[in-house]
């Protein structure tokens, strides 16, 4: 069976793909054969235990082997037609003569041109092919889906082409070639059946075994996998035109999968000891948060859904790694890491790598960062470059991780071992889009974490939701993390991810639901949910929170706020002001800098350029991070955005705040009075005991709150702000009480009604949007799971599971009077660029450093001005620019040598301190 001498006469001229550049081609019959063995490589040598569980659900002992060799043995059959067989030969004479000559007659160029607005590619034709002769169906789908998209119409395809006698379904005739062909073809295909069926011991295709969706899903994605390591010529060389024999097909699958050289699969630690785990991968002992963990982690019969809640800065990423080591044991067979923001993906993405590099074993890993920026990441440009199986690091030793090539295009990321980037990645696994499959094969054999999961809207939980539903199908392992999760996302979650009728309801009524221990576990195990509060031996504070009355104008707001932090650091010490919007915490900066001249006033937001903003983040942990200094401390204001809420770990002495949700709020106190251990005895007497002083405590919110948040929230946030607060301990009576809209308000302000209802109607309104694009529940049938709106493209696809305010990003570069491009000023090496000029890789690298997001403000405010075309056309990269792979589909905002730009009736500004700014040209001439 594995030489040329076995394949039938009538079958041996099929081709499968050619090289018309370099007259070479491949038949069909050893495609297949090297597809079916990658395939059963892959299933035998690289897939975890997680993932073959998971893709043998509901399956009997041994029919897994069967069930991966047929599915891929069989993926290409319907390139064995008429339609398929003329097209790919029509521009190649010497083939087409080669394939016609063994007696299967071809299209003629009328019979090709009538077929050609059809629709019906060889997937599909595949599909219907073993259906008609004894598939099932939901195996037969499989092959319909090997492209990325299950055939809609399969169900119904068999019964419309037997019936085809008449031949006015064009289907039948680019299967069989019209009515006097269609014997042979049906014969030279019955043959290519009997053969793979002999390949396999099988005598027909009804004793292939049913199989559930998902398994469906999962089986899909290892034959696209395999599939594309097969058909890569590196691997897999063609042969020229003339030849029929490739030789030794075993020694041919061992070469292509030696030269593929995936990494072998992850080595679980077998230290049983926890201190001793946590020492090894960390270098220090368990606290008692991660010993709960672990030790739930040890106890679980089938681990599945773990959410930690916990105070900021207690090691939640370092509980779940540790758990992800235990789960290994288990069957996982690596990590997604995902984050909320490209920067807190590349701060988790470090810590990783450490984890990563003190793996045991002597494998060596694959890990990826993904996200659209991760090609920027200096960490893991270092690991591209030193991607080869034998390098080695500065001492001489093998390097544990690796960036395996294969792994590094965008639908494959997933599949590495050890993956970090943004939440989209996971949301996306819920997103209808083509080659959805191979997401969901990447995330089954994982230990999947999620942090900051309480930070997502309802249109993102909609995805989570459903992603979770799949997840616990395939059983698994989740981490969500949380400073603080409202009880009703937790039981949601829950819920999602057991995928019962009715279990939310039901979880309502239970004890665990209401309980209000902190720090807590919840996990589920065997369908059933626990919960236990975790012993906490972190610090704990009482925080003073007090009103600050300053008016509704924000200039006049922060001249207040100068004047009290001018009194409150009167002795030294350092202050950290929360913003809602870029735009206050700029004019706070400002003002600040003038009445406060003696003081250092640091700015960090979303608005600032890569380097810029890596720059800004160095200098507040310089000045008020762990390491920190009484000197360095000393009469230094942050002020800053959400940016600086989560995942920077500074100590400030106090603390002023805009009012925002209360998980949020509590979230940023959590800043204050951070590392006492080591800077209590660096304050000041005045700033001994943390205060936070919370601005927009009026009747009136601020505008740009609401905007950002909603008004409901911060009304109810701000009727339950106590006087003082007990950390960690009032973290989720305060949460619960906010996001429980049974809980009454102590009193009702004016216009609550009707936030409350703006608030509804917006949460209905954002599930809504987003299940128009979501697949459905795992029950579901196959052919129906992609129908639908599917994204275009990678960019459409993150865009879509986030709620859909307008975005856009800009390259900022420099113009000068002679139209030459730079860089910008302090971040440029003095290298000038012609129009016409094509940067090179590396110099894309840096121009692609200088990306800022316009926000949805400055575009709703352009848009009044001119159309989205016109907006685009305005920013367009030059042409030379657009034969650059990295360089063609992005935007470019060009600045004046004064750093300015013009963009209809706004000055769009750009300062290294400042960031992005504009203003009406009016107001700034």
């Amino acid at each position: 069976m594995g030489d040329i001498s076995s394949v039938p006469e009538s079958i041996k001229r099929l081709a499968a793909t050619k090289n018309q550049i370099g007259k070479r081609w491949l038949p069909l019959w050893v495609h297949s054969l090297d597809t079916c063995g990658v395939a059963e490589l892959l299933l035998d040598r690289w897939l975890s235990d997680g993932a073959r569980k998971a893709l043998a659900d509901q399956l009997q002992d041994g029919q897994l082997s069967l069930l991966v060799g047929a599915a891929a043995l069989f993926h290409d059959i319907g390139k064995a037609t008429a339609l398929f067989q003329t097209r790919i030969s029509q521009d190649s004479p010497e083939l087409q003569e080669y394939i016609s000559g063994g007696g299967l007659p071809l299209l003629n160029q009328a019979e090709v041109a009538q077929l050609q607005t059809m629709h019906f590619p060889h997937a599909a034709a595949g599909q219907a092919l073993i259906m008609m002769n004894g598939a099932p169906l939901t195996y037969a789908e499989v092959v319909g889906a090997h492209h990325g998209i299950p055939w809609p119409e399969g169900a119904e395809l068999q019964d419309e082409l037997q019936d085809a006698s008449d031949w006015k379904d064009p289907r039948a005739v680019s299967l069989w070639g019209g009515q006097k062909a269609k014997q042979t073809w049906r014969e030279a295909q019955k043959d290519c059946i009997l053969w793979m069926l002999n390949r396999i011991d099988l005598e027909s295709l009804r004793q292939l075994p049913t199989i559930s969706q998902s398994t469906a899903v999962l089986l899909s994605g290892l034959v696209i996998m395999a599939d594309w390591i097969a058909s890569n010529e590196d691997f897999f060389p063609l042969l020229f035109w003339g030849e029929t024999d490739p030789g030794d097909l075993q020694k041919r699958l061992i070469r292509g999968w030696e030269r593929l050289s995936l990494p072998e699969r992850w080595q679980a630690s077998d230290e049983e000891n926890l201190v001793r785990l946590s020492k090894k991968q960390f270098g220090f002992s368990p606290n008692g948060v991660q010993l709960a963990m672990l030790q739930a982690v040890l106890e679980c019969d089938d681990p599945g859904l773990m959410i930690l809640e916990a105070p900021m800065g207690l090691g939640k990423t370092e509980a779940a790694l540790l758990s992800a080591d235990l789960l290994a044991k288990k069957g996982a067979g690596g990590i997604f890491f995902g984050l909320p923001t490209q920067a807190t993906a590349n701060a988790i993405f470090d810590r990783v790598i450490q984890w990563g590099e003190n793996q045991p074993g002597a494998n060596k890993n694959s890990i990826r960062l993904a996200h659209g920026m991760a090609d920027l990441n200096e960490r893991y440009q270092a690991l591209m470059a030193g991607n080869s199986s034998s390098s080695v690091d500065e001492d001489g030793g093998q390097e544990r991780l690796m960036v395996h090539e294969w792994f590094r295009g965008r639908t494959q990321a997933l599949l590495a071992d050890f993956v970090v980037g943004t939440v989209d990645q996971v949301l996306m696994a819920s997103l209808r889009q083509k080659h959805l499959m191979l997401r969901h094969l990447g995330l089954c054999g994982k230990t999947v974490i999620i942090d900051e999961c309480h930070a997502y809207d309802a249109y993102m939980n909609q995805y989570l939701e459903e992603t979770l539903r799949w997840l616990g199908r395939y059983h698994t392992p989740v981490i969500m993390l949380s400073a603080t999760l409202p009880a009703d996302r937790r039981a949601a979650f829950a819920a999602a991810y057991l995928n019962k009728s009715g279990a939310l309801k039901k979880f309502r009524t239970e004890e665990w639901y209401g309980c209000q221990a902190y720090p807590a576990l919840t996990w589920t195990d065997r369908g059933k949910v626990y919960q236990k509060e975790l012993k906490y031996d972190g610090s704990r504070k009482r925080v003073q929170l007090h009103h600050l009355e300053t008016g509704n104008d924000t200039a006049e707001q922060a001249g207040k706020t100068a004047q009290l932090l001018a009194e409150a650091l009167s002795e030294g010490g350092c202050a950290a002001i929360v913003l809602n919007t870029v735009n206050r915490a700029q004019t706070f900066a400002s003002v600040l800098k003038k009445m406060m001249p003696g003081f250092r006033i640091l700015l960090l937001h979303s608005r600032f350029v890569m380097p810029d903003r890596l720059r800004h983040e160095e200098n507040l942990l310089r000045h008020m991070g762990k390491q920190s200094s009484r000197e360095d401390r000393d009469r230094v204001i942050i002020v800053g955005t959400q940016v600086i809420e989560q995942s920077l770990d500074y100590d400030t002495d106090l603390m002023i705040s805009d009012l925002c949700p209360m998980d949020l709020l509590m979230q940023r106190i959590g800043r204050l009075h951070r590392h006492p251990d080591r800077h209590d005895q660096m304050r000041p007497v005045k700033l001994k005991e943390p205060v936070c002083w919370v601005m927009g405590c009026g009747e009136n919110l601020d505008k740009g709150s609401e905007a950002v948040y909603g008004g409901l929230l911060l009304m109810r946030t701000l009727a339950f702000l106590p006087e003082t607060v007990s950390l960690p301990e009032d973290i989720p009576r305060l949460v619960n009480a906010v996001y429980d809209e049974t809980i009454p308000l102590p009193t009702e302000p004016p216009g609550y009604e009707d936030a409350l209802q703006k608030h509804r109607q917006k949460e209905s309104k954002l599930k809504q949007d987003a299940r128009a694009f979501c697949i459905h529940h795992p029950e579901g049938e196959y052919s129906t799971l992609l129908t639908g709106d599917i994204p275009a493209d990678d960019e459409h696809a993150r865009a879509q599971v986030r709620a859909g305010e307008m975005t856009m990003n800009a390259i900022l570069a420099q113009e000068h009077v002679n139209g030459e491009i730079s860089l910008l000023p302090w971040l440029s090496d003095g290298r000038i660029w012609h129009k016409d000029e094509m940067p090179s890789w590396d110099e894309s690298r840096i121009f692609l450093s200088q990306r800022i997001g316009l926000s949805f403000g400055l575009l709703k405010s352009l848009l009044r001005e001119m159309s989205w075309d016109d907006l685009q056309k305005r920013l367009a990269v030059p042409d030379a620019w657009k034969e650059s792979t990295w360089l063609r589909d992005q935007h470019l905002l060009l600045l004046d040598e004064d750093m300015n730009a013009s963009l209809g009736s706004l000055r769009l500004t750009y300062d290294k301190d400042v960031g992005l700014s504009w203003q009406k040209e009016e107001d700034a001439t």
